[in-house]
């Protein structure tokens, strides 16, 4: 019993450590003032760590979305913008979805879509105005 019990403890600090050392590569600008990024630290299921489908992806950004128009960074007729576009796209080594929310009704070009960065996991990475 004693050594079932080593093991276990062993188990869960090798889990502990591993998942620590787990980091993301954001893909925004700190002054950007929709900078938001997101360090998920663990998994919670052996499914979490299979590549998510497009329509998860895009619920993911989705919530992000309305996130943003919670804290007041984007206006609330965001909510209503149909997808533009959902497309994964090579990052230095990362491979990661980017969709794309348009609404042409703002009047300042630079600022009529928003880029939200989402893993292949389904966790947002950060949301901009310039999809970089």
């Amino acid at each position: 019993m004693k050594i079932f019990k080593y093991n276990l403890f062993v188990i869960a600090i090798s889990l502990f450590i591993t998942n620590s050392l787990y980091a993301k590569v954001v893909h925004t600008n700190p002054q950007d003032e929709l900078f938001i990024k997101t360090k998920h630290e663990h998994t919670h299921s052996c499914a979490a760590r299979e590549d998510y489908s497009k329509k998860n992806i895009q619920r993911a950004a989705r919530k992000r979305l309305w996130t943003l128009v919670q804290e007041k960074k984007i206006a609330a007729s965001w909510l209503e913008v149909p997808i533009k576009s959902t497309d994964k796209k090579q990052f230095e080594e990362n491979v990661d979805w980017v969709v794309i929310f348009q609404d042409k009704n703002i009047q300042d070009a630079s600022k009529q879509n928003i880029y939200i960065f989402v893993d292949f996991y389904g966790h947002v990475l950060g949301a901009n105005y310039d999809g970089k």
